[in-house]
């Protein structure tokens, strides 16, 4: 039991509701939990565990399907958990389950598209502005788009990823070519690669480069290759690396040059 107020079916149950993008009933376990007098945080610590030995799982007996929703609640759940306010302690809590269940993305996204639509319609007004932002958007894309331009850039594009699950697996990423509009990332691990190349992520992706560049790419993923050498390649690269040691003819030779001065004559 957590602190002797919940056990493991407490846990189960809340892991249901996330999983069925239930908030109404997530949220009720929380404000539950919070009148019984327990510690969320230490739940939430130990929810946090169980997701983590669920996700290892997983990856052992290779169903890595539900892996990216797992780590998407790993990443919103740590986040709460370091902003947990003192005067509402489950404030943080209540948030995370609306964006992991989509409540709060679905609201964010409405109000960016008014938002948007806001600024399209009051534009006219202000006509001195907009073509000044123009000109702004203009001289980012002016250059070649190349692949020293998107390693300058690639933090801007990392920041605009709203997908939490997107966004960690990116961190497994580096730019690695660019030939026309075609960019090509490379990943140390198979599992990050294919996270990203999912087809709503990789549009969400491409979308984003679209919008900082300007430019409509097309991207493409590959795992890099680790160079192994064998015992033997190691042991002869060090060989040819080391200094010769002298015989001990010349070695002898050279320290009584030394004590009595002179050269040696052939």
């Amino acid at each position: 039991d957590i602190l002797g107020m919940s056990s493991n079916a407490m846990l189960t149950e809340f892991y249901g509701a996330l999983s069925k993008n239930n908030a109404k009933e997530a949220l009720t376990i929380i404000h539950n939990l919070h009148d019984q007098g327990t510690d969320l945080k230490q739940f939430i610590h130990e929810f946090i565990d169980s997701l983590r030995q669920k996700m290892l799982k997983m990856i052992s007996e290779n169903k890595e399907d539900g892996v990216g929703r797992i780590l998407e609640m790993l990443d919103i759940l740590s986040e709460a958990k370091l902003k947990q306010d003192i005067d509402i302690p489950q404030l943080p809590y209540e948030v995370a389950v609306l964006q992991i269940t989509g409540k709060l993305v679905k609201k964010a996204i409405i109000e960016e598209d008014e938002i948007e639509e806001e600024v399209t319609v009051k534009a006219p007004v202000q006509e001195a502005k907009p073509e000044k932002k123009l000109e702004e958007k203009e001289d980012v894309a002016s250059g070649d788009f190349n692949l020293k331009l998107l390693k300058e850039k690639w933090p801007r594009v990392m920041e605009r990823i709203k997908v939490p699950s997107l966004r960690m697996s990116l961190k497994n990423a580096l730019p690695e070519k660019v030939e026309g509009l075609d960019v090509e990332l490379s990943f140390s691990t198979n599992f990050h690669k294919a996270k990203v190349m999912e087809h709503d992520n990789r549009v969400e992706l491409e979308k984003v480069i679209e919008d900082v560049f300007s430019k409509k790419i097309k991207l493409n993923a590959r795992v890099k290759e680790m160079e192994l050498k064998t015992v033997m390649e190691e042991d002869l690269d060090r060989m040819q690396s080391e200094p010769k040691p002298k015989p001990e003819v010349e070695d002898a030779l050279d320290q009584a040059l030394n004590i009595f001065g002179g050269e040696l004559v052939e």
